[in-house]
């Protein structure tokens, strides 16, 4: 018997990476193969293999033969996180000016510099990749580099978290099949499984005996181009070259952040090229106003493959460069020295705008891109453009608590409140809902608030509050207080609502 699920839920994922990213092409999946009888058997990977293949169905209502094989098609537009980006890698190794790609740009500050070449098998001593020698190694380039030119579908290297705390650095890379649907193999198997095992709430999960595929990335654009958030991925256990058994497996994917709403000029998100379930009417320039107006990017201007990449690509470019002007005056480098940025005149290239293919959680922590499971950190040995996650607030705290706190604009709230639940009508629950969760997550074109709880009229703040109940988390003092991580205030991505936090007794 097979089991087989997605563990990640509806993730979502960039498709431009050219000014910034919130996430990489991710999917994660786990397998268990049961051996039936008498007594069960959970078998593990001496016996058998597991792997994954794309697959279809009938009555997708995305289409009939609605596949995602792969995520690169010459006539489709699915990402360009495979492209060649506007730098060419960093490492001595590179003879011939190959460009990085614009997913590792946008990635690299998130995996150590390649000093942790030491803790590969065999180890790899890479310190003379460093700008500067003495006294020691430093200014040095993210261990990613090695990795590129990174293969159209293959996604980004995990690490193996249980032998990371042995000291021992080995990744595994996950690939979609391909243009010809090639199986590929679940590339770990987890006896048991550990999560951020050196902080209060992490926790070692025995016995899981699973195979694991972290990373596949799947994008919500199938072959066709046809946009569908659930494609397929066919899930076999085979001994030898006998198949035991299959099943289908949803791979839930969305890009649906509509920064546009407040961050695009409005006469843009009307424009009639774009795709008719994008053009709003309803866009309200509202993070507009303290941008002056010559620094505001039209759709016209943005870079972009399509209308709606453009249109994505102004509102995101703008959203630097508010940032820019909010912030530049106090930004700093990794070591903690000053690195002012003026948006006015940034010969240095200090600013966002000026650098793009940024990282959000470079600066602003997360632990769902956390995959070392290490915390939040400053890692100045990558120079100035290293992390430096200590001195900020979280990403879920710069996201749901700042945007949850702004004033009312011409009257109105930015994100309305929701009602309780009792007497709760279903029209002014979805206007919320469009109003506040969508605006970010995917609903109002994925649906992703589906199954159980959306048939019981369960909504999002029900379970996890308001945005800035969703915002007060651990790193709630900063910039000059500590991380507040004794298990009092939610931990982003590991701290959720759990079935007991409704269901009590008998319930």
């Amino acid at each position: 018997m097979l089991l087989a699920s997605n563990d990640l839920g509806m993730h979502c994922a960039d498709q431009d990476y050219q000014i910034f990213s919130i996430l990489p092409p991710f999917n994660v999946v786990h397998a268990q193969v049961i051996n039936r009888g008498a007594t069960p058997l959970v078998m593990d990977d001496s016996a058998v293999s597991v792997v994954y293949q794309a697959n279809s169905s009938p009555i997708d209502p995305a289409g009939v033969n609605s596949i995602n094989k792969t995520s690169q098609i010459a006539s489709v537009f699915k990402s360009n996180f495979w492209r060649e980006g506007n730098r060419s890698i960093p490492l001595s190794s590179n003879t011939t000016a190959a460009k990085n790609t614009w997913g590792v740009l946008n990635y690299e500050r998130l995996y150590p510099g390649v000093l942790a070449g030491a803790l590969l098998q065999p180890p790899l001593n890479l310190a003379s990749e460093c700008l500067i020698q003495t006294p020691t190694p430093t200014n040095c380039p993210s261990i990613l580099n090695l990795f590129e030119p990174l293969p159209v579908d293959m996604g980004i290297p995990v690490p193996n978290v249980e032998l990371l705390g042995t000291g021992v650095l080995s990744v595994a890379q996950q690939r979609m099949p391909g243009p010809n649907n090639t199986p590929r193999a679940f590339q770990r198997f987890d006896r048991d499984v550990h999560f951020f095992t050196g902080f209060p709430f992490g926790a070692v999960i025995n016995n899981t005996n699973w195979w694991s595929a972290d990373g596949i990335p799947v994008l919500p654009v199938d072959d066709s181009g046809r946009s569908n958030a659930y494609p397929l991925m066919k899930v076999s256990a085979n001994l030898g070259n006998q198949t035991l058994a299959s099943l289908d497996v949803v791979l839930p994917v969305a890009s649906e952040a509509d920064c546009q709403n407040c961050h695009a000029l409005a006469i843009d998100c009307g424009d009639p090229s774009l795709p008719l379930n994008v053009q709003s009417n309803s866009c309200n320039e509202s993070a507009l106003q303290n941008l002056p107006s010559a620094r505001i990017e039209s759709m016209d201007a943005a870079p972009g493959d399509t209308p709606l990449q453009k249109l994505l690509n102004a509102a995101k470019i703008n959203v630097l460069r508010l940032h820019d002007e909010k912030h530049g005056a106090s930004y700093t480098a990794a070591d903690g020295s000053p690195r002012v940025c003026n948006p006015a005149n940034d010969p240095n290239q200090h600013c966002l705008d000026s650098r793009r293919s940024i990282q959000c959680s470079q600066c602003h922590y997360s632990p769902a891109l956390d995959l070392t499971q290490q915390g939040p950190m400053d890692e100045p040995g990558q120079g100035p453009d290293g992390r430096q996650q200590t001195r900020h607030i979280s990403m879920s705290a710069a996201m749901h608590g700042f945007h949850g706190s702004l004033p009312k604009f011409n009257g109105k709230d930015l994100f309305p409140a929701m009602p309780g639940p009792v007497g709760r009508s279903p029209v002014v629950k979805e206007q919320v809902l469009q109003e506040t969760c969508y605006q970010c997550h995917p609903g109002k074109r994925t649906a992703c608030l589906r199954g159980a709880m959306a048939s019981g009229g369960v909504v999002c703040q029900d379970c996890h509050g308001d945005m800035k109940q969703v915002g007060h988390d651990f790193s709630i003092a900063k910039p000059n207080g500590n991380f507040i991580l004794d298990g009092s205030l939610r931990v982003p991505w590991a701290s959720e609502p759990a079935c007991q936090s409704c269901h009590t007794g008998d319930a």
